[in-house]
């Protein structure tokens, strides 16, 4: 009986125009409940307090995000201070090691000097002790 059901022409359109009906009955169904949703005063209430409710969460959302970029900036001023003084003492720092370094030419270039000058006393010393010897040599 099975298989004379499912090969059954008037059967299958019996069955598919009952499909048909019942389809077209949900969509009515269907439609009737969204009118009601959208037209009828009480759902509106539903609707507006629904959307007032993803508004508030909107809202608390936003104010979230001003207050954290609000502390961000004053993190972000926070730390161009402590650059803009960091930078300062960098640079004082920088003009102490240059003011050293001329200072380190200064008394490099003082003991090259005194150097040449004790170099200059010898030698003029010895020179001028030869020359009394050799002179004292030649007279006697």
């Amino acid at each position: 009986m099975d298989s004379f059901l499912r090969t059954n022409t008037t059967m299958n359109n019996i069955l598919n125009t009952q499909i048909f009906d019942v389809k077209n009955a949900v969509e009515a169904a269907a439609d009737g409940a969204l009118w009601k949703i959208v037209n009828e005063p009480k759902y509106h209430k539903v609707n507006e307090n629904f959307f007032a409710a993803i508004e508030m969460k909107a809202d608390a959302t936003i104010n979230k995000l001003r207050e954290e970029n609000i502390s961000y900036r004053k993190e972000i001023r926070t730390q161009g201070k402590e650059i803009r003084t960091q930078g300062k003492e960098i640079r004082t720092q920088g003009n102490e090691i240059s003011s050293l370094q001329n200072k380190n030419i200064l008394l490099w270039t003082g003991s090259m000097l005194s150097w040449g000058y004790q170099i200059y006393q010898f030698y003029s010393s010895s020179v001028s002790s030869s020359s009394t010897k050799r002179s004292k040599d030649r007279k006697t």
